[in-house]
């Protein structure tokens, strides 16, 4: 009898893990962007100037934060990524739509995406994964991008 009952515990416990879904079944559904983040923005946009006469740098650089800025601004509500269950998603901005698959690895801290027109997989650290939250950060272009995104 108390094999019985310790094996029906143990059983109960795996039944209850397994179905407690984790990192994939949160991720599942649509996210809208609600910010973005760029920590070494600086640099990218003095990369960016490294061609750029002096006399000009100054107002360069201003134009180039302000429309930086604008961007991060854009995505904002207007970039959302769905998680679909069969693994696949979809990205839509600026009403364009790219098509991939997806996997966030067993320690539930990467995200992978591949894109389905390129071809191109991307490494992303998943910063923080809630019901209602996505944070994902990576590099991207020589730049440390870091974004949030809610249900």
């Amino acid at each position: 009898m108390k094999k019985l009952f310790y094996f029906v515990c143990v059983l109960s416990v795996a039944l209850l893990i397994a179905c407690a879904g984790g990192p994939d079944k949160n991720i599942i559904g649509t996210w809208k962007c609600d910010g973005v983040e760029i920590s070494n923005l600086d640099e990218v946009i003095n990369q960016t100037l490294a061609t750029v006469p002096d006399s000009l740098k100054e107002a360069a650089k201003k134009q180039a934060e302000e429309s930086y800025k604008q961007s991060f601004e854009k995505m904002k509500g207007v970039l959302t990524m769905t998680f679909k269950e069969d693994k696949s998603y979809e990205s839509t901005f600026d009403n364009k739509t790219d098509k991939g698959t997806w996997a966030i690895s067993e320690d539930g801290k990467t995200l992978t995406t591949k894109m389905e027109s390129a071809g191109k997989e991307e490494k992303l650290n998943l910063d923080e994964l809630t019901d209602n939250k996505l944070v994902i950060s990576g590099d991207h272009a020589g730049s440390k991008m870091k974004m949030s995104f809610t249900k």
